[in-house]
């Protein structure tokens, strides 16, 4: 569920991840189309609509039109599964309703705590898009001092055989986007640095006391705490931005008092 529909971003993972295992069969300039096409995804990560009363009017009357074509939505229980996930996850509500009826198909359940999976999991596909990304370029030690990378991984180095050169392409191509990337600055602030630290420091996902959605369902039918998720995505998100530290070393003013 990608906000506009035009995007999977658990395709974007495996395609991300297929490339990484197997860069033979990668076709350099395809791949770095599917990373641009990602690229404002990256940049404005995690930004969804948030409710609004047009959107809540709409699902309320039970007729929309998404990506995928008209529904029609039943009082009970896919409006009301939708508007309890829009509530709980502080998301647009026909956003909610994607993720219920992408729910529907893949767990054959429509609720809210179904809904709420597969809204995790897109989440995750972009996130550790992103943390591959990084990671990638981090160690194969072009992001750091020569010096530092030598005293680090100078063993590793001199005990492996030159990497093939279709290996060499793909981390060229995925280091020239994530310079790319963190090259795009706002207000003095490098917009990817910015962000990281903006969700880094948002709880607002966790689950409340009282909350009526504490579990989520994932795309297996399994119960799963939704403060678990919430933190296993923090710690993804610090570590996105350590990578990106290391990469974009000449941080600005801004972006340090951010981060402290």
């Amino acid at each position: 569920m990608a906000e506009g529909g035009d995007t999977n971003f658990r395709e974007l993972l495996q395609r991300i991840e297929t490339a990484l295992c197997d860069a033979a069969e990668v076709d350099a300039a395809s791949f770095l189309q599917t990373l641009q096409r990602a690229k404002p995804s990256f940049l404005n990560l995690f930004r969804y609509k948030e409710p609004n009363a047009e959107s809540r009017a709409a699902v309320q009357s039970g007729k929309l039109v998404l990506p995928s074509g008209p529904v029609v939505l039943d009082p009970e229980p896919d409006i009301r599964e939708a508007l309890l996930l829009s509530d709980e996850m502080k998301l647009d509500e026909i956003l909610a309703v994607m993720c219920v009826q992408g729910a529907l198909q893949e767990t054959g359940e429509v609720s809210a705590a179904a809904g709420a999976g597969i809204y995790f999991e897109e989440r995750r596909g972009l996130l550790t898009s992103l943390w591959l990304l990084l990671q990638a370029q981090v160690m194969s030690g072009n992001s750091l001092p020569p010096e530092l990378y030598a005293a680090i991984c100078l063993d590793w180095v001199m005990s492996c055989d030159s990497l093939p050169p279709e290996l060499y392409r793909l981390y060229a191509v995925i280091c020239a986007f994530n310079a790319d990337l963190l090259s795009q600055s706002l207000g003095g602030r490098t917009m990817l640095v910015q962000r990281l630290v903006e969700l880094v420091r948002d709880n607002q996902l966790e689950a409340q006391p009282g909350s009526r959605l504490p579990t989520v369902i994932d795309s297996h039918g399994r119960e799963v705490d939704r403060n678990a998720l919430v933190t296993r995505e923090q710690t993804v998100l610090c570590e996105c931005l350590a990578y990106a530290c290391c990469i974009r070393q000449r941080l600005t003013t801004a972006d340090i008092a951010d981060i402290t």
